[in-house]
């Protein structure tokens, strides 16, 4: 440690202290600010031999020439003793010079910690110290300033304290695999390939160890792995997977037996590799299936804890942001322009709840299943989320090629015909709209209404469905914004209400079906003025199959499952204003 060498310096050196330190790592930290000011509309107020006031958003020091603590300015507020706390702000002087802070009991005037002396040149200098308080009470925070002689002035003053980071469990990826472009490579008596993004096992009937996939790398003794992957197979049954030694083949640790049925599942399960053992293989053993398997984003991971700084709502807004800004700017730049229409926000609406105004709130964690949906409005807030989306959604769509004049934006969202509760999930819509809009930047060209719809077999409540239809129609004529029917399908309900299949329609029914069809299709072209008009899309061609996630073995399609048209299609010629063809 060497403060001058000799011959390096020729005169006296004065040194008043001297510390040493050095740092080790720790818990991680972040500073928790109890003090802010920019001096953009208040001072710090002071008494003595100083003049204070606002210029250009900085506080300006008037300060005369005598004892440092004959001109003071003071933020009052309650200190911890014994807690370290940080100083940051800009200053400057009309010359070169020092200034001095520190905590005092604002009773006796005590001292409670002073802050190193602080250098102030005539050029903006950004400042940050630290002093640990000390004392009984510790009450007030100082600048003493009456020695400077001169004008200071002062910027963005920050008082904050360390917080220790939360001890955390986080996930940390050991493999994962789509299929998207390679397989799980294995041996035995099975055959292995891609098959529309994912991997495809063909196996024999024999045991269950005669045909396995495995993935070789290291595992740890005695840490858990978590697998998850998706499956279905040709029949019902169960499979195996766990943990290798590849050079013996001995067994490390075995998962629970995993069931397999004919629709895809999701798997989750764990297995603790065996303490003393060499893990280095992961395989699935499928020897014994008898049949066609199919496996998709598989995934091992393993849990492991420590302390991370917990963002702030700010910081989530921040990245979140940034991450949406990421995926719209990559699929305008994939469609070069090209795609003028977009769904920019898709069912926002919760059908429940008060905003405050009489109208349903966003949907969110709070009333859906964060399980398996992510609310962007939690961390982007409920009315920037949806600008945010729109201003992207424009910057990205020039910035590819596109003319911003042909850009139109839609939200969209379901059950906006609702009688149930007299159309309020649209007049709700409507209103957040009119927010999301209130800042004269964002605009939404139009609404799109999905009308996945059920004729009903009780008069009643057909009569009441189409009344509100109607008005749905009305309503959104009303907004002068593009309309348009996004996902039109329609299935029959019976009198008791349940829900017909497909081989329970008559001609009788269909035939009725194919009505309501004209009904709603005219209607649209009816009550949306022409210059509103952006289009219907039927959401279904044909019939739902059995097995399928959307409304199955129902009778959705205006053909059936051999593309055969069915009454239905003539209802939508119709509605069209044609005749349908014999």
């Amino acid at each position: 440690f060497v403060i001058a060498k000799p011959g390096m310096f020729e005169g006296d050196i004065f040194i008043q202290w001297v510390k040493v330190e050095h740092g080790e790592a720790g818990a991680a930290t972040k500073p928790e600010y109890i003090y802010e000011n920019d001096f953009s509309s208040s001072t710090i107020g002071g008494w003595g031999n100083i003049t204070i006031s606002l210029e250009d958003g900085t506080q300006r020091v008037e300060a005369g020439a005598g004892d440092f603590w004959g001109g003071q300015f003071a933020v009052d507020m309650t200190f911890e003793a014994g807690v370290t706390y940080t100083l940051e702000y800009r200053v400057k002087g009309s010359h070169d010079g020092q200034i001095r802070a520190g905590f005092q009991n604002s009773s006796d005037y005590s001292g409670c910690g002073d802050f190193p002396m602080m250098s102030v040149t005539t050029d903006w200098t950004d400042v940050k110290v630290s002093c640990t308080a000390s004392g009984d009470v510790v009450n007030r925070f100082l600048f003493s300033v009456g020695d400077f002689d001169g004008t200071l002035w002062f910027d963005d003053l920050r008082l904050s304290y360390p917080v220790p980071a939360a001890e955390v469990e986080f996930a940390v990826e050991d493999y994962t695999n789509d299929f998207s472009s390679a397989v799980i490579g294995g041996w035995g008596n099975i055959e292995i390939s891609l098959e529309d993004g994912t991997q495809k096992v063909v196996a024999g009937a024999g045991d269950f160890w005669g045909g396995q996939f495995a993935v070789d790398m290291a595992f740890v003794d005695g840490q858990t792995y978590i697998l998850e992957y998706r499956v279905k197979g040709d029949h019902e049954g169960q499979i195996r997977a766990g943990f290798q030694n590849s050079s013996d083949y001995s067994g490390c640790g075995d998962f629970p037996m995993m069931n397999v049925t004919t629709d895809w599942t999701e798997v989750s399960v764990s297995c603790t590799v065996t303490p003393g053992t060499t893990a280095n293989r992961f395989l699935f053993s499928v020897g014994d299936w008898g049949g066609t398997l199919w496996f998709d984003d598989v995934r091992i991971y393993h849990m492991e804890s420590g302390t991370k700084i917990p963002l702030t709502p700010e910081e989530k807004k921040e990245i979140l942001a940034a991450e949406m800004d990421r995926w719209i700017g990559g699929m305008m730049a994939a469609c070069e322009g090209r795609v003028t229409a977009w769904d920019v926000v898709n069912e926002a609406i919760s059908g429940g709840g008060n905003d405050g105004e009489g109208n349903y709130v966003l949907q969110s964690a709070d009333n859906g299943d964060p399980t398996t949906n992510f609310y962007w409005q939690d961390y982007l807030g409920s009315i920037d989320y949806v600008r945010i989306a729109v201003a992207s959604a424009r910057k990205h769509f020039e910035a590819n090629g596109g003319n911003p004049a042909d850009l139109k934006l839609f939200i969209n969202d379901y059950n906006l015909e609702s009688w149930w509760d007299d159309n309020k999930k649209l007049t709700s819509l409507i209103n957040w709209i009119e927010k999301w809009e209130a800042d004269t930047v964002t605009v939404i060209d139009g609404i799109g209404t999905q009308m996945h719809v059920s004729y009903k077999l009780d008069a009643n409540q057909q009569q009441q469905q189409e009344e509100y239809i109607v008005k749905m129609f009305e309503l959104m004529a009303e907004t002068g914004k593009l309309i348009k029917i996004t996902e039109l399908d329609m299935g029959i309900t019976g009198t008791n209400g349940e829900n017909l299949r497909t081989e329970e329609v008559t001609i009788e029914h269909a035939k009725q079906m194919a009505q309501f069809y004209e009904f709603i299709i005219k209607k649209y072209f009816e009550l949306i003025p022409p210059a509103q008009q952006w289009g219907i899309t039927q959401w279904s061609l044909t019939d739902s199959p059995a097995g399928s996630g959307w409304r199955e073995g129902e009778p959705i399609g205006i053909y059936d499952q051999n593309y055969n048209r069915k009454p239905q299609y003539e209802g939508w010629v119709k509605g069209l204003g044609g005749v349908a063809a014999e």
